[in-house]
């Protein structure tokens, strides 16, 4: 039997939702927003100052506040997302299971390997539902994180922003955006529950013994999945150029390609990587968060 059957899944209900919203509510305001404003102010600079040092040029700009500049009221409002991320992921894992055992057959996987695809499929699709219910938000913090500061609250700014440049402007950098959530949840939860299914069959003394995994443990699984998941950060610099309000507007107002096109004449390929580090460690603590947390939080309630 495999190990991670022998616990019935729980019954999917709104209750879920709530689990999603909460853990993304932590995430967000603990390390995720300074962590958001260092890359993205590196994404946007042209540069590679790295992490303390943008930090401290933040913080000597606008005081530590500036680290949690574009938080309010998106921490209230963001992690609706990541409830609809918890409620998709785990009901694309229900309805996909057929689809998943039928992949895995085909390509004669492991049972290690088949069990991180199915949850790398679920993930796909809760990132895709993400990334579409995220890009108005998205495209406002951006903004608001890069724009300089002229006085205007964050409500302002966008209203202004909006009868500027019409509702579009909130979907600009859609397309690097719905790739990179569903690159990312699929990244995240597949290797994070494959490094589980390997740690566990390493530890077990014996096949009757049931997964001897310790919350440790499985929060250092999710770690992992939060760090290789940044394979795509190309995707994420690209998103951020085309919705700065710094970049040269052939690139912020262009289309997908364009803006690859401005990072490499400006940047060249090393432009692919600003604020990877501050990528890395606010992926990890998004997956622990999302993926450990959720489901630890859901044996509980």
């Amino acid at each position: 039997m495999h190990e991670h059957t022998a616990t019935k899944p729980k019954r999917l209900s709104w209750r879920d939702f709530w689990v999603g919203y909460g853990c993304e509510v932590v995430m967000t305001a603990t390390f995720g927003q300074p962590l958001d404003v260092v890359k993205t102010r590196i994404a946007d600079s042209g540069g590679n100052k790295g992490i303390l040092r943008t930090a401290a040029w933040v913080v000597r700009g606008e005081g530590v506040s500036g680290l949690y500049r574009g938080l309010f009221p998106w921490v209230f409002v963001e992690p609706l997302t990541g409830g609809v991320l918890t409620v998709v992921n785990l009901w694309a894992h229900e309805r996909l299971a057929p689809c998943a055992a039928s992949l895995a057959a085909r390509a004669d996987l492991s049972p290690a390997a088949a069990f991180a695809a199915h949850h790398a499929l679920s993930g796909a699709a809760a990132g895709v539902a993400q990334g579409v219910c995220i890009q108005p938000i998205l495209r406002a913090r951006t903004a608001e994180i890069t724009r300089p500061r002229d006085g205007r609250s964050a409500q302002a700014y966008l209203s202004d922003l909006v009868r500027k440049e019409g509702t579009r402007c909130l979907f600009r950098g859609g397309v690097p955006i719905l790739l990179r959530q569903a690159t990312n949840w699929a990244s995240r939860f597949g290797i994070s529950k494959y490094a589980e299914t390997r740690l566990c069959s390493a530890k077990r003394t014996s096949p009757s013994q049931s997964c001897p995994l310790s919350l440790a443990d499985r929060a250092l699984c999710s770690l992992l999945g939060g760090v290789l998941s940044c394979w795509n950060h190309p995707l994420d610099v690209i998103g951020v150029v085309m919705q700065s309000k710094r970049t040269d507007p052939r690139a912020s107002r262009g289309t997908f390609t364009s803006a690859a096109r401005y990072v490499y004449a400006t940047s060249g390929l090393v432009g692919f990587s600003r604020g990877l580090g501050p990528r890395v460690l606010l992926s990890s603590w998004a997956t622990v968060c999302m993926v450990f947390g959720v489901g630890l939080v859901r044996t509980y309630v």
